[in-house]
């Protein structure tokens, strides 16, 4: 491990690196494996919905929350993110009867976004969960139950979200892509979302020829 000076060694320090990118790998493989009917299920819902979507979660899942809702949007699936803690305090109000609400927890028993569900239920809306296990209180308290299995993290700790939060996102970017895939989503359809930045540069040269 160790070099002649005490640093590690630029070998052992690329072996670890590449050993954390391996273990969310290999998460993403046995996700990729282990899609069925939740997923189906939770693709129709999305093609029906007549509002928007509505992603939820705290911390390192909101945070991954936050980017899908950005990638479905520009994949034409209007969405927005709601802070779960904000929502207990007022911010549930922008969830309408037309929206699919996603509710977003690895352990899926954060109590915060455990306690926005009665008022989802009450506004009638689809709710939709992604957490580590199809038994967790909040899978059993959703509509439909996508599940996110890791044996461990990435970190030596265990602890750090890594491999769990790189499924999350991998989840809702295969989502996302099978909704624009299906409602034939075109290049002209992204680029007048992107007016702006290298993409919007790109689309538009590739319209114009």
């Amino acid at each position: 491990m160790a070099s002649e000076d005490g640093d590690p060694a630029a070998a052992w320090i690329v072996e670890r690196g590449a050993k954390a990118i391996r273990d969310e790998a290999a998460v993403l493989e046995s996700l990729a494996s282990s899609l069925g009917d939740p997923f189906a299920d939770t693709v129709r819902l999305l093609l029906g919905c007549k509002g928007k979507v509505v992603l939820s979660g705290i911390g390192k899942s909101g945070r991954i929350a936050e980017k899908v809702a950005a990638s479905m949007s520009s994949l034409g699936l209007p969405a927005v993110f709601l802070h779960s803690t904000e929502a207990l305090h007022g911010d549930i109000g922008m969830v309408q009867p037309n929206d699919v609400v996603f509710v977003i927890s690895n352990s899926g028993t954060t109590r915060e976004v455990l306690d926005i569900i009665p008022t989802l239920r009450a506004v009638g809306v689809p709710i939709i969960s992604i957490s580590r296990s199809a038994q967790s209180p909040l899978a059993l308290a959703t509509d439909v139950a996508l599940v996110v299995a890791v044996g461990r993290e990435a970190d030596t700790l265990n602890l750090a979200p890594t491999s769990s939060t790189t499924g999350v996102l991998a989840l809702g970017d295969a989502l996302a892509i099978v909704v624009s895939e299906i409602k034939g989503f075109t290049a002209a359809d992204f680029g007048f979302r992107h007016p702006a930045g290298a993409l919007g540069r790109k689309t538009s040269e590739a319209a114009a020829k």
